[in-house]
C-alpha cells in the first residue's frame, strides 16, 4: 500500500478517543529524619504565599532535604532506598553577622544557588551539587529597597547559562512590587534588572531557549495575573514593549487586595506558558466556589486561554502545582481538596496545551506541602510532608514523610517510533505493522515490549482497538498539515 493510498483511506467507522483513569504507584514513607517546622498544606494561600522552607533535590538513587531555619539550612541526605539518612549538616553564612532575610533555592545543572539579602542588597551564594563548596556574589539593588522577601515566594529558575529571579520587595515608593533580576552564572554578574510596576503578591518564573517568562499576582491598580517575557539575556518584552494581564481579576474597589485566585507554578511547553492556579469564577467574585484553572499562554504572540479542571458548585480547592514530567510537553497537575472534612490529594495529566490526558484521580492521605514535587531519575514525583509543632527537634515535629508518584504517562498521539515526533516515518511504521498482521513473522512497531506496547496506544489514533491502514491515514494527514505550517488538531481530523 502507498503512502498516496493510506493518505486516501477513510475510515468507516470512527469511536471518539476517551480518557481513561491514570494509571500510577503511590507510597509513603516514613523517615527518620529531624524537621523544624510544618510544612503540610502551606502551598496554600489566599492573601499571598509564604516563603518557602522545604525544597529537594534529586541526587540519582538519593535526594537531598534542604529545610530553612532560623541561621541557615538544614541539609540531609537519603538513600531512596530505604529512605535512610546518610549525611546531615547545617549550612550558616558565618561571614555575615547581621540579620539575614532569606530568599530561596536553585538545584541548577553544576551548582546550587541559595538567595538571601540584608538591607538594600541581596546575595546568591553559590554551593557545589553536593552542598560543600561556596562562592559569594553581592547585587546592589540601586540603594531604593527598604526590605525583600515580604510577599509572595522567591521564584528562582536556571537556563541560557543564566540565573533568573523574581521577589517581592518593599521599595522607596512605600509599595510591595516585584523584582526581577537575570544573572549570567559564568561570572556571577548582572545582564539585566528591574522593578516591576504594581503591587506583587505571588511571584514565579520560567526559562528556556526562547526566554524568561515571569508573573506576578497584582491585587491592585492593573488587577490580575501579570506575565512578561524576556529574550534570552536581554530585557526585551513581548511584541508589544508591556507586560500582558493574562489572567485579571473580578472588579474591586481600591480598599480591598482581595482577588479570589492563588497561583501555585509555572511550567513551559513548546509553544506555550502554562501557569496553575485555583480562583473563584472572576465575573461574580470571591463568594464563588474556588476551581482548579490552568493559563494556556501562547509563548510568540501572548494569546491566552483559561482551562477549567474542576467545576465545584460550593467549596474551594487548594492552590496546585504543575510539574513537567520527563517526558515532552507532559506535565502533571495536582492539588489538595477537602472532602467531606478529610483532605486528599487529586491529580491528572495534561499536554502542552492544556488538555487533558487522563481523568482525575483522587488519593486519600496523600498531601502536598510548601516543597514542590521533583522528578527523579526514574520519572516517578517525590516530595515531602512535615507536620506541626512548637518545638526544635522534638516530638511535637514530625519526621519527614516522603511521597512517591510514580505515573504512566500517556505518549504522544501517533508517535509509531517513540521519539516525540510525529511525521512519515510514523505512518510508514503503522502501514508496516498493518500489513505484517497476516503474515507468519509480523514486523514490530518497537523491539522491546513495554516500547511496543506504549507505541500501540500511541498510533491507535482513532481508538477503535485496531491498528491499521485507517490509524496511518490520520497520521499522514497530520504531518501533511504540519508541513504546511499549520497547527493540526487530532479532533478536526478524526472525526
Amino acid at each position: 500500500m502507498t503512502f498516496l493510498t493510506a493518505f486516501l483511506a477513510v475510515a468507516t467507522t470512527v469511536t471518539t478517543l476517551t480518557l481513561r483513569e491514570p494509571s500510577y504507584d503511590y507510597k509513603q514513607a516514613k523517615t527518620s529524619g529531624y524537621s523544624y517546622s510544618g510544612n503540610l498544606g502551606k502551598n496554600h494561600y489566599e492573601d499571598h504565599p509564604s516563603l518557602r522552607t522545604s525544597y529537594l533535590q534529586p541526587d540519582g538513587d538519593s535526594v537531598y532535604r534542604i529545610e530553612v531555619v532560623k541561621d541557615g539550612f538544614l541539609v540531609e541526605h537519603y538513600s531512596c532506598k530505604d529512605w535512610s539518612v546518610t549525611d546531615r549538616f547545617f549550612l550558616q553564612d558565618e561571614k555575615y553577622t547581621e540579620p539575614l532575610a532569606w530568599g530561596g533555592i536553585c538545584c541548577g545543572q553544576e551548582h546550587n544557588y541559595l538567595l538571601v539579602g540584608t538591607g538594600d542588597t541581596h546575595r546568591i551564594v553559590v554551593y557545589s551539587k553536593d552542598w560543600k563548596k561556596r562562592e559569594i556574589a553581592h547585587l546592589s539593588i540601586n540603594g531604593n529597597m527598604l526590605s525583600m522577601f515580604n510577599y509572595g515566594t522567591p521564584a528562582l529558575c536556571e537556563a541560557n547559562g543564566c540565573l533568573y529571579g523574581n521577589f517581592s520587595t518593599y521599595c522607596d515608593r512605600k509599595i510591595y512590587t516585584n523584582y526581577t533580576f537575570i544573572m549570567q552564572e559564568s561570572n556571577l554578574g548582572y545582564i539585566a534588572s528591574g522593578f516591576g510596576g504594581a503591587e506583587s503578591r505571588c511571584q514565579l518564573i520560567a526559562a528556556d531557549a526562547t526566554g524568561m517568562y515571569s508573573a506576578s499576582q497584582c491585587p491592585t491598580g492593573n488587577r490580575g495575573l501579570l506575565l512578561t517575557k524576556s529574550d534570552p539575556g536581554e530585557a526585551a518584552y513581548f511584541e508589544e514593549g508591556i507586560t500582558k494581564n493574562i489572567f485579571p481579576f473580578y472588579a474591586a474597589g481600591s480598599d480591598t487586595a482581595d482577588t479570589g485566585a492563588s497561583f501555585g507554578g509555572m511550567a513551559l511547553s513548546s509553544k506555550n506558558v502554562l501557569i496553575a492556579g485555583a480562583s473563584c469564577d472572576q465575573s461574580v467574585g470571591p463568594d464563588s466556589p474556588t476551581n482548579i484553572i490552568l493559563t494556556v499562554t501562547d509563548k510568540k504572540t501572548a494569546a491566552t486561554e483559561v482551562r477549567n479542571y474542576t467545576n465545584l458548585e460550593q467549596g474551594t480547592v487548594c492552590t496546585p502545582y504543575i510539574v513537567p514530567l520527563q517526558e515532552k510537553d507532559r506535565f502533571a497537575l495536582l492539588w489538595d481538596s477537602d472532602a467531606s472534612g478529610s483532605f486528599a490529594t487529586s491529580f491528572l495529566i495534561v499536554d502542552g496545551e492544556g488538555n487533558f490526558l487522563t481523568k482525575t484521580a483522587t488519593v486519600a492521605g496523600m498531601r502536598l506541602s510548601d516543597c514542590t514535587p521533583v522528578v527523579m531519575d526514574d520519572g516517578a514525583l517525590l516530595w515531602y510532608t512535615t507536620g506541626t509543632g512548637t518545638g526544635q527537634y522534638s516530638d511535637e515535629y514530625s519526621s519527614p514523610v516522603f511521597h512517591r508518584l510514580a505515573l504512566d504517562v500517556p505518549g504522544l498521539r501517533g508517535d509509531a517510533d517513540l521519539n516525540w515526533e510525529i511525521d512519515a516515518a510514523d505512518a510508514s511504521r503503522v502501514l508496516a505493522y498493518a500489513a505484517s498482521q497476516g503474515l507468519s513473522k509480523k514486523t514490530p512497531l518497537q523491539e522491546d515490549a513495554a516500547k511496543e506496547a506504549k507505541a500501540l496506544s500511541n498510533v491507535d489514533v482513532n481508538a477503535d482497538s485496531q491498528i491499521n491502514s485507517a490509524d496511518a491515514s490520520y497520521i499522514l494527514v497530520y504531518t501533511a498539515r504540519a508541513g504546511l505550517g499549520q497547527e493540526p488538531d487530532w479532533s478536526s481530523i478524526v472525526r
